[in-house]
């Protein structure tokens, strides 16, 4: 079998990049800023940013092959079978709207960041290059299988298997691809071709040693070595318990490999292509900032320590898991009984160190105490990152009959990582230099969540019980009403606070010192979290502000507290008409969150902000928003 998937997305925003430069009167951005949909991004804490959708015009295209082959010999159950994936996407390496920039205002000089920008003071800002090159990686997946389900004995079945998969990094059709050395601090292009194609500024500015993959002992167009060795073997059993085969003991073990996309492959992509570069903190001296609005940039500024970079591993090898389950089944009052444990411990996840970061330390920042003072931020990513999840599950199922159907299920989990993010660049660190610090709980992973679906077909009309012919089989034949619950207590989230830098390595924010627990004995929307139990550190008379300079991370952890819990009641009203043989009708009507109830989100954690332990938002996910109505009718024939 073979499958051919294309997408293209073209997306823009509304408002004209010139046009909002000029009417706004923003000076100092380069002289040929592209004419596209575009405005500069300004970020002012604790309010909502400025921005539009970018300018991108994303390609993308699969090709699958597949062929799958079942044997059955004896009491073997033979299955094998493979698949090939050819991957291609195109895009604007860096979005042409970047080059209108962006710049972020903290309150970091007036105690206010509304303030620092009615006086046009930004703490920081970043641009891209105006050029349109476009981006075009493609790799080749393989997988491969084989496994056999074995009827060892009447009560017994086996299952044992064996998957191989092969998941190379990406290239670039162009070869506009690079990564970075952190041993030598070189960064490395496919040929001495690719060289003359990055962005003349960066190549002009000399900020860093260039070599070739040949150079570098690096595959040429890749830049790092494809993981070969991902096969993951699995196990697993089915006992009959009892001889009336109403109890069932089912357990299974396997190890799972997560594939790379271009998600990960095109951080090494654009970049010094493009050209890109980042203010250091803007500073005052003798009364006057380094630069004000309306420059979006420094009209003076050295290029030592504004350009970026990005590096991959060249070993990086696929994140795997190892999953393992113990279920006991048993029927009884016409309906399934389950209880089951499932652990997984999962390496090798992703996580983005800077490797420009500085040690934190007493001294105040400065460029040149980097460890690549030439560069800003050295964007790295490697296999460090774990997840350790351990649950109980419990659930009821009665089987439809007499017309009703229903489910319950009940799961205790705990979810442990130190990668707090879905992407496949993995999570961030705060301190590049402390991987422990980012031990906690996974935000979204509830500690108890409990939900309940049911169908019953309402006992009237024809063959039920009740009004089985007549008119009144008419009208309330043929009804069914269907339900499903959510009950599960709040997502983690983590206190932060904004805008200082104790730990002196020149960015601001953080997460805080704890000095209490945080939690309220009967907490609400105005109030949910105590935010006097943490402190911007060397804050010692509680105004948010440091007093003293303690050249440190703040000690609290991640994701330490616990948001508004969730609860959630849906329904729905079906009824069926039979107009003719071969045709029905079905009259519908569906509501979310039938009851109106509201879930409240996860609280302002910002404890710098004013209304910091403050909810202001409304869940949106798994219908957990204001109650929805729909009705609709259906045609079968």
């Amino acid at each position: 079998m073979s499958v051919l998937v294309r997408n293209y997305n073209p997306v823009s925003g509304p408002v004209d990049g010139p046009t909002v430069v000029r009417e706004m009167g923003l000076t100092n951005l380069p002289a040929d800023l592209p004419q596209v949909g575009a405005i500069p991004i300004v970020n002012i804490t604790n309010f909502q940013t400025i921005s539009q959708i970018d300018f991108s015009r994303p390609a993308e295209m699969i090709y699958q092959w597949q062929n799958n082959l079942s044997w059955i010999k004896g009491r073997h159950t033979l299955k094998f079978g493979g698949e090939i994936w050819h991957n291609y996407g195109s895009n604007f390496g860096v979005s042409p709207s970047r080059a209108y920039g962006s710049v972020s205002f903290t309150g970091a000089y007036s105690g206010f960041s509304y303030a620092d920008f009615i006086l046009g003071i930004p703490r920081q800002a970043s641009r891209s290059s105006a050029g349109f090159v476009k981006i075009k990686s493609t790799n080749w997946d393989q997988n491969f299988f084989i496994q056999d389900d074995f009827k060892a004995t009447r009560r017994l079945t086996i299952n044992v298997g064996l998957r191989y998969e092969y998941n190379p990094p990406y290239v670039e059709r162009e070869d506009r691809n690079y990564n970075f050395n952190p041993f030598t601090g070189q960064m490395v292009v496919p040929t001495a071709e690719s060289r003359e194609k990055l962005f003349p500024g960066f190549l002009a500015n000399n900020l860093v040693p260039i070599v070739t993959a040949q150079q570098a002992n690096l595959p040429a167009r890749r830049l790092a070595f494809a993981d070969r060795n991902n096969f993951a073997p699995r196990f697993g059993f089915a006992y009959k318990l009892t001889s009336d085969n109403r109890t069932v003991l089912r357990g299974a073990y396997g190890i799972f490999y997560d594939s790379f996309t271009a998600a990960l492959w095109r951080t090494l992509v654009g970049g010094p292509y493009n050209g890109s570069e980042s203010t250091p903190i803007n500073v005052i001296s003798g009364g006057r900032a380094l630069w004000m609005w309306p420059d979006m940039f420094p009209r003076t500024l050295n290029q030592v320590g504004t350009a970026a970079m990005a590096g991959v591993d060249p070993r990086m090898r696929l994140p795997y898991t190892q999953q393992w389950t113990m279920t006991l089944e048993r029927e009884f009052w016409n309906m399934g009984w389950r209880a089951s444990y499932v652990g997984s411990k999962t390496h090798r996840l992703s996580i983005t160190r800077d490797l420009n970061q500085l040690q934190p330390s007493t001294l105040p920042f400065s460029v040149s105490r980097r460890p690549y003072p030439q560069l800003s931020t050295v964007t790295y990513r490697e296999n460090a990152g774990n997840a350790y999840y351990n649950a109980l599950i419990a659930s009821v199922e009665r089987k439809y009959k007499a017309g009703l159907q229903y489910q319950v299920n009940y799961t205790w989990a705990k979810n442990l990582t130190d990668s707090h993010n879905e992407g496949e660049g993995g999570g961030s660190l705060q301190n590049a230099y402390d991987r422990r610090a980012e031990w906690g709980n996974h935000q979204f992973t509830r500690r108890h969540r409990m939900t309940v679906n049911s169908i019953w077909d309402l006992p009237f009309g024809r063959g039920q019980k009740l009004a089985r012919s007549g008119v009144l089989s008419y009208l309330f034949g043929g009804w069914s009403l269907s339900t499903f619950g959510i009950l599960q207590t709040g997502a983690y989230f983590t206190p932060t606070f904004s805008t200082f830098d104790p730990a002196n390595i020149g960015a601001g924010g953080g997460r805080p010192d704890r000095i209490g627990s945080g939690r309220l004995s009967q907490p609400n929307y105005l109030n949910w979290f105590d935010s006097r139990a943490f402190r911007v550190p060397g804050d010692l008379d509680g105004d948010n502000r440091p007093d003293v300079n303690v050249g440190r991370f703040g000690n609290s952890g991640v994701n330490i507290l616990r948001g508004p819990g969730t609860k959630v009641l849906n329904a729905g009203l079906f009824k069926r008409f039979q107009v003719r043989e071969g045709y029905r009708l079905q009259a519908e009507a569906t509501f979310t969150n039938v009851l109106n109830h509201t879930n409240f989100g996860v609280p302002i954690a910002v404890i710098d902000n004013p209304a910091a332990g403050r909810v202001t938002a409304t869940q949106t996910l798994e219908s957990a928003g204001p109650r929805t109505t729909r009705f609709g009718l259906r045609l079968d024939f």
